[in-house]
């Protein structure tokens, strides 16, 4: 049995756990138009103490105060905007989230404005206000949007893009017959533009951009500056900024996130097969087409709101991928079409809950699969002089006659290659999706040995068996892994100056796997998940081999371990089989996923991580199994690894510190018992027959997830006890179970029935 002591501390730390559980959510988890209105009334915010500032003498980079018409009479209409036009305009949403940071944004804008109309006439007449106001800003910022800078780059461009139109309209005000009529709305517009750009398009995810897009946005950016200072026609510069805008969404969309290959089409490589330019776009489609199919039953079974839900994530996660290349296929009216159903008609219909939904569900399905075999037409192959002989399949043994295990061989090697890339990439500037640079300790001094361990570890492990399936494959690949090190080898110290050799060694890897496994990406789920399990065990072996005693001892092999997770996670796991996994499995997986890039962040015990890669390795493999024969439901093969949905959506992140209690005592604990793992098993079979439901439910409803993430505070809390059980022993685990289950029991059940017969009395 515990000791004393052992029972005096679970007590404190009950009261201690029940106290956070009282404090507010790191940050709101809303919509994403919500996340962007919010986002584009802070950088407007931001852009009026710019404005304000450069009034007092403060200089842009990108433009004169005198095109700016820069006068200190004009600072206190800055100083007055923010407070008097903007923050009304979000105050009963932001004091809903988090009252102290709407309490905080209008005594700082209060403050500032009051300062400015007392006479401040220099910039360090009003620093202590201004930095007040910024950080007032920031705190806001936090609170709906999450983090400063927001660190996804696609809402910044969204903010961006609905900045441009303010832009737009401020020019339009300020500017008559080639006069300035209005000087403070020329200095909003000029202040919008340069946020715009500065702060959200060359912000944390500059690098996220294709290069050429990042050199023709800037561009465009240019052109808008030198526009206003010519006092040019506001035509003209409502059709700049319009265009400019959808630059900004399309490059985001097509962007050169971690793991795409950034190359012009010249250098793009096809095989021998004729497999159509746009093949990984005609699979998003295959997804966009299996979650309407989803929409549409949860519509016809009453759940109007999950529908909807799903439709906007079927636009905003797959479709806005695959515009630009709808467009450039020749079809921008059918791709205008889908888009005005998914990302309009059909919204509003299930917002209104109309009859009409099954129908344009029908109806645009049928567009989109139009649209798949337009991108798969012969008539989109790549037409280039540089494909011939280059990285494509010879006459020798095809793809076709590798066994299974012979292709997870491959796709493990390849796919480690990637890891490397892609490690490389962000030690050199590159910012990752799903972790920070800080945690994977980026530095480019490390570049060398990722442009050294693909052709010094990987390639040899597989040229043998390569050479005997295609010759020229073999050697295109050695070529282009000696290039790209020769390249890092001499001095590269960015993205831009190892461009073209990155280029040619992705595309020299495609055209392995194409000359083995037989397509990029394999379009077989199931050969993705067995790649995805092997690529886990290495992951085990990494992080292993990296930390000791909760140190980093070998940092390469930390950037391996997180390379590599990302990549069984993003390419392979999310991948084009993505909806062949049951919907409930979807969810489940990607937040075990989740949990492992925790564990990294925290440097945690790599025994501990070790059994979760295995758990996930197996439950990747196995939720496919069946997976088209029966419901949507988890698989009970999968384990007790599983993951805590609605805790989850309930606190917004698996970061949250209730969420990692949650998992450390069923890992170091329950599971460490037989007892303990019988019951999870148990749990899991009936928790994940509706977890996924509420989670989404949550997700949908910030009263919901407000409601349910009370509700569940004081039995989150309560779980601390178990933390005194000694791992491993049945007898800890069973009396502390007993006495948690008999405090939430009288919590839940006898505190409700106690008061109420109390009323009846």
């Amino acid at each position: 049995m515990p000791s004393a002591g052992s029972l005096r501390r679970s007590g404190i730390s009950l009261a201690v756990a029940l106290l956070v559980a009282t404090l507010p959510a790191a940050h709101a988890q809303l919509a994403w138009d919500e996340k962007v209105e919010f986002g584009a009334a802070l950088y407007e915010i931001r852009g009026h103490l710019d404005a304000l500032e450069i009034n007092l003498g403060a200089a842009s980079e990108a433009f004169t105060p005198e095109s700016f018409m820069a006068d200190t009479s004009r600072a206190s209409l800055h100083a007055m905007h923010p407070i008097g036009e903007v923050y009304p305009s979000i105050t009963d949403r932001l004091r809903a989230i988090d009252p102290p940071a709407d309490a905080g944004l209008r005594s700082a804008l209060e403050a500032l404005q009051a300062r400015v109309d007392s006479g401040a006439a220099s910039l360090a007449d009003i620093a202590p206000e201004m930095a007040a106001a910024r950080e007032a800003t920031d705190a806001a910022q936090r609170a709906t949007i999450g983090a400063v800078p927001s660190g996804d780059a696609a809402l910044d461009a969204a903010i961006a893009a609905e900045l441009l139109g303010v832009v737009s309209d401020e020019y339009d005000a300020a500017i008559v017959g080639g006069e300035v009529e209005l000087i403070v709305e020329l200095q909003d517009a000029y202040a919008f533009l340069d946020v715009a750009n500065r702060d959200l398009f060359r912000g944390q995810g500059y690098m996220e951009y294709p290069q050429a897009e990042r050199a023709a946005i800037g561009e465009a950016f240019d052109g808008l500056y030198a526009h206003f200072a010519a006092r040019a026609d506001p035509a003209g510069a409502m059709e700049m900024t319009s265009s400019l805008a959808s630059m900004i969404g399309f490059a985001q969309s097509a962007g050169s996130m971690m793991g795409d290959t950034m190359m012009s089409d010249s250098t793009m490589m096809m095989d021998d097969r004729g497999a159509s330019r746009f093949e990984a776009s005609a699979g998003r489609i295959t997804t966009i087409l299996g979650l309407l199919q989803e929409a549409k039953a949860a519509y016809e079974a009453g759940n109007a709101p999950e529908a909807r839900g799903i439709v906007q994530n079927a636009y905003l996660y797959e479709f806005e991928f695959v515009e630009r290349d709808l467009d450039d296929a020749g079809e921008p009216d059918l791709r205008a079409s889908i888009e005005s159903t998914l990302n309009e008609r059909l919204l509003l219909a299930l917002r209104a809950n109309s009859p009409e939904v099954p129908s344009m569900i029908d109806s645009v399905t049928a567009e989109l699969e139009t649209a798949r075999a337009a991108l798969m037409s012969p008539g989109m192959e790549m037409e280039t002089d540089d494909m011939a002989g280059t990285g494509m399949m010879g006459a020798d043994m095809g793809p076709g006659h590798l066994a299974m295990a012979e292709k997870v061989g491959f796709g493990a090697a390849l796919y480690e290659i990637r890891g490397h890339l892609d490690a490389l990439e962000i030690n050199l500037g590159a910012i990752p999706a799903t972790f920070t640079p800080e945690s994977f300790m980026a530095d480019t001094s490390r570049a060398s040995f990722h442009a050294m361990h693909p052709i010094g570890e990987v390639y040899p492990s597989i040229t043998g068996a390569l050479r005997a399936v295609n010759t020229s494959a073999d050697d295109d690949l050695r070529a282009a892994l000696e290039a790209l090190q020769a390249r890092v080898d001499s001095g590269a110290a960015s993205l831009a100056d190892i461009a073209p050799e990155m280029a040619a060694a992705r595309a020299a890897t495609d055209a392995a796997q194409r000359a083995t496994i037989g397509a990029v990406p394999s379009g077989d789920a199931a050969l993705d998940a067995a790649i995805a399990a092997e690529l886990l065990g290495v992951v085990g072996d990494e992080y292993d081999a990296a930390i000791v005693d909760g140190n980093v001892e070998l940092i390469v092999e930390l950037q391996d371990a997180y390379a590599f997770l990302n990549v069984a996670h993003m390419d392979l796991f999310r991948g084009q089989g993505y909806m062949e996994y049951p919907r409930a499995e979807r969810s489940a997986i990607d937040d075990e996923f989740g949990e492992l890039y925790v564990v990294f962040d925290n440097r945690g015990d790599p025994a501990r991580l070790t059994r979760m890669t295995v758990a996930l390795a197996d439950r990747v493999g196995s939720a496919l199994d069946g997976s088209m024969d029966r419901p949507d439901t988890p698989s009970p093969a999968a384990g007790p690894a599983g993951g805590c949905l609605i805790a989850t959506a309930a606190y917004g992140t698996e970061m949250a510190a209730e969420i990692q209690a949650l998992r450390e005592i069923r890992d170091s604990t329950l599971l460490s018992t037989g007892a303990g793992s019988a019951f999870m098993s148990a749990f899991n079979d009936v928790y994940y027959s509706f977890s996924p439901a509420v989670a989404d439910w949550e997700r949908e409803s910030p009263e919901l997830r407000a409601a349910i993430r009370a509700l569940i505070a004081p039995m989150v809390a309560s779980l601390s006890i178990m933390s005194a059980a000694e791992p491993g022993s049945e007898l800890d685990v069973a009396a502390l179970g007993a006495l948690v289950i008999a405090l939430n029991a009288g919590l839940y059940l006898g505190a409700p029935a106690a008061i109420a017969w109390r009323l009846r009395r």
